[in-house]
C-alpha cells in the first residue's frame, strides 16, 4: 500500500496534534509526583496549543484540532476548574500559584471554597449532613470532592506550609 501526498500529509497533521494529548497523558500519569495539582494546567495548556492548531495554515491539522477541542470543552469544561480538588490543588502548588485558575477566571470561586474548608476544619462540632454554612450550594457529589479536598488542607495545615 502506498500512501497519497494528501495522505501523508493528514498522518503527519494528526499526529502533530495528537501529540499534544500524548504529553498530556504522560504527565497525568506520573507515579512518583502528585498529579492532582496538573490537572487544570495541562488542559489549560492543552487547549491554548489546539487553538494555535485550529488556525494552522493546514487545512487537515485544523479540522481535527478543531474537533479535538470541542472534545476536549465538552470533557473538561472551564479546565476543571469548577471542580473544587484540581482548581485547589493548582491554587496550593508554589509552582503555580492558581495561575491558571485566574487566567481562565475562576481564582475568587476557588478562594471561596477554600475559605469554607478553612471554616469546616475550625469548626468544634461535628458536621451535619444538611449544615446549611458549609454546603448551601453544594450537591452531594461535591460534598465528597470537597471532603477530600479538606483531608488535603488539613495535611498542608499540619505541616506548617
Amino acid at each position: 500500500m502506498v500512501f497519497s501526498p494528501g495522505e501523508w500529509r493528514l498522518d503527519k497533521a494528526t499526529s502533530k496534534v495528537l501529540e499534544i494529548s500524548l504529553r498530556v497523558t504522560k504527565a497525568w500519569e506520573g507515579k512518583k509526583y502528585p498529579t492532582m495539582n496538573l490537572v487544570c494546567s495541562e488542559i489549560y495548556e492543552m487547549k491554548k496549543k489546539l487553538k494555535g492548531f485550529t488556525s494552522s495554515s493546514c487545512n487537515y491539522a485544523s479540522q481535527f484540532a478543531t474537533v479535538l477541542s470541542s472534545k476536549v470543552e465538552k470533557r473538561f469544561p472551564n479546565c476543571e476548574a469548577n471542580n473544587a480538588t484540581p482548581a485547589i490543588a493548582n491554587y496550593i502548588d508554589p509552582a503555580f500559584k492558581g495561575v491558571h485558575i485566574e487566567a481562565i477566571g475562576s481564582m475568587q470561586v476557588t478562594k471561596e471554597k477554600i475559605k469554607r474548608i478553612w471554616r469546616f476544619l475550625d469548626d468544634e462540632k461535628p458536621r451535619q449532613k444538611n449544615d446549611q454554612d458549609f454546603h448551601a450550594e453544594e450537591n452531594e457529589t461535591q460534598d465528597l470532592v470537597i471532603d477530600s479536598t479538606a483531608q488535603l488542607l488539613r495535611a498542608k495545615k499540619m505541616s506548617g506550609d
